[in-house]
């Protein structure tokens, strides 16, 4: 299992269960050398994500948004399915806020017989969504979408 060390001015680190104790007795010490002081909660990840969902989902809310207060913006993600019909409408069924296009290779780099599917966190069920599409024998990894 993984652990997520977060402090209120510094960036996520994840560290596993054995380096865990180690870090925490590392940054106590060192008195989170070149931090501000803040402080410290230990959050284990979701359980219930999936091992292709390869962003962190920690953050979002459950109205699928992140950020302060006054700026949160959902997570826009992607993926890459076969470039059929069938396939884009089982995806466009499990998550009404998916778009697909064949042909276009995205950050994921889908091939050419492949479709870039991009959807979106802001819906009420966002988690059981992008799980029920990891579970789509098809979607290898779902990746978050930068639009750069």
């Amino acid at each position: 299992m993984e652990m997520t060390l977060r402090t209120t001015a510094c960036t996520r680190r994840r560290f596993g269960p054995a380096l865990l104790c180690c870090a925490l007795v590392a940054l106590a010490g060192a008195g989170l050398a070149g931090c501000a002081p803040g402080p410290i909660t230990l959050v284990a990840p979701p359980p219930d994500v999936s091992p292709k969902i390869n962003f962190d989902t920690s953050a979002i809310n459950s109205a699928g948004l992140q950020g302060p207060p006054g700026g949160q913006v959902s997570v826009s993600y992607e993926f890459c399915i076969p470039g059929t019909p069938q396939a884009i409408a089982e995806v466009q069924r499990i998550d009404p806020t998916v778009h697909c296009t064949a042909g276009s290779r995205g950050r994921i780099g889908c091939t050419p017989a492949q479709a870039l599917c991009i959807g979106d966190t802001h819906q009420a069920t966002w988690m059981k969504v992008l799980n029920d599409l990891a579970a789509l024998p098809y979607i290898e990894r779902i990746d978050r979408s930068y639009f750069e």
